[in-house]
């Protein structure tokens, strides 16, 4: 159990490492400090930790006075896990000022964490900080398991078919299976050369964010992988059919507030969109992977053997939006263009994919890789869905083969 905490009170310090003492005994918490959100965040750069106790009045910099947004800075900074920040499991705020703790309440609470209020001349605050220990434990004694039933890879989808089948019909036959959570994962090797990896298959029981979101939380806590990538179809906005689009970012455009318009019958949605971002060294080597096998790319189409799309595929890294509902609206695809300019695809897992990764376990890796089937616009055809689903496993495969040839450090010692 590895614990920041992250305050320049050393009476607070003391007292809240005495609690983590207690509750975890002293040789099984390992218990780091951090004075300042630079510190803190440098050492979540190198580290990941179980748990972060954060003090919301905060100096910026070691010696530089505190100030009250400085513990929501950088919490800030664990939303967004910029600069490769590795986001600790649990969060809980702990001030001593009653207002800040009402004034950060809704963004902690948003997030699933928690704020104490901390006062010296009581125990009351201990039970929150005690109660989120408990909760650690028990997911590490219900989750612990042998380093031999991991797995590197999971490739999950939303449809069984068309989606996972050209999964499976590229892998060929399965190896193995893991039993998780009531639910038989197939698993699979991936070679190339004289190494390979293993690799395990899923498709989500229903479409769309929570049905991903399951899924993905499932494969990360119960199989514990390096990476955890997310393909199959979707729709193309600035790409067109026969592109793969690789989402740098996932933005949930049905988050916001509907409202009634004033002196008026009339509901008005304003929209407030959330973004997740993939894992950056991921996306680097998807990048890398994209740029200097290009030519193999080009190639991948000639491997289907049913009808291609009517163009040679190219990689588009960008936002993709994401939402609960199929899409065969011009109209709708407009107003997400006015919500960001940029994107480059539309479909229905990529945020409940990103979220479940995040939240689930931060060691993974993980990003989405879809291929273009149609434009979200009518007509809505289904004839490029078998092969938009092979392009997308085959690319994702085959950067999976890349990384074993180059023997990355995503993969560890593959």
């Amino acid at each position: 159990m590895r614990c920041l905490i992250v305050d320049d009170s050393p009476e607070k310090v003391s007292q809240i490492s005495e609690l983590l003492g207690r509750e975890f005994g002293d040789g099984a918490v390992r218990i780091e400090l951090a004075g300042s959100v630079y510190e803190a965040g440098q050492r979540m750069r190198e580290y990941a930790y179980d748990l972060l106790l954060v003090d919301l009045n905060l100096p910026i910099r070691a010696g530089s006075p505190p100030v009250p947004d400085g513990g929501a800075k950088l919490l800030r900074q664990v939303m967004r896990a910029t600069g490769d920040l590795k986001r600790p499991l649990f969060i809980v705020g702990v001030t001593a000022f009653e207002e800040l703790a009402d004034k950060d309440l809704k963004d902690f609470s948003s997030q699933g964490w928690a704020i104490v209020h901390y006062d010296a001349a009581s125990s009351s605050w201990e039970s929150t900080i005690a109660n989120h220990c408990r909760q650690i434990s028990a997911i590490q004694s219900r989750y612990r398991y042998s380093n031999e039933s991991n797995v590197d890879v999971c490739i999950c989808t939303a449809l069984a078919e068309p989606e996972l089948k050209a999964c499976k019909d590229l892998l060929g036959s399965r190896v193995d299976s893991q039993n998780r959570f009531g639910r038989t994962f197939d698993i699979y090797e991936i070679s190339a050369g004289s190494r390979s990896v293993t690799c395990a298959l899923a498709s989500a029981t229903e479409m769309g964010i929570a049905g991903m979101s399951s899924l993905a939380t499932q494969l990360v806590c119960g199989l514990r992988p390096r990476i955890c990538i997310l393909t199959g179809i979707c729709a193309g906005i600035k790409s067109e059919i026969g592109d793969i689009v690789i989402a740098e970012s996932a933005l949930n455009y049905e988050t916001g507030k509907y409202k009634q318009a004033e002196e008026s019958i009339e509901v008005v949605f304003n929209p407030e969109p959330r973004y997740l971002t993939c894992t950056p060294r991921l996306l680097d080597a998807l990048r890398t992977f994209s740029s200097e096998r290009r030519a193999d790319v080009l190639g991948l189409p000639a491997r289907f053997p049913g009808t291609n799309a009517p163009k040679a595929p190219n990689v588009a890294i960008g936002p993709v939006a994401c939402g609960a509902a199929v899409i065969e609206s011009s109209d709708i695809i407009e107003n997400l263009q006015f919500q960001n300019r940029k994107l480059e695809g539309l479909e229905m897992e990529s945020y409940g994919f990103y979220l479940a990764c995040r939240n689930s376990h931060p060691g993974v890796e993980y990003a989405m890789v879809k291929a273009v089937c149609d434009t979200g616009r009518p007509p809505k055809e289904d004839r490029y869905q078998a092969y938009a689903s092979f392009l997308g496993a085959c690319f994702t495969i085959e950067f999976i083969k890349d990384l074993i040839a180059r023997n990355s450090l995503l993969l560890g010692n593959a």
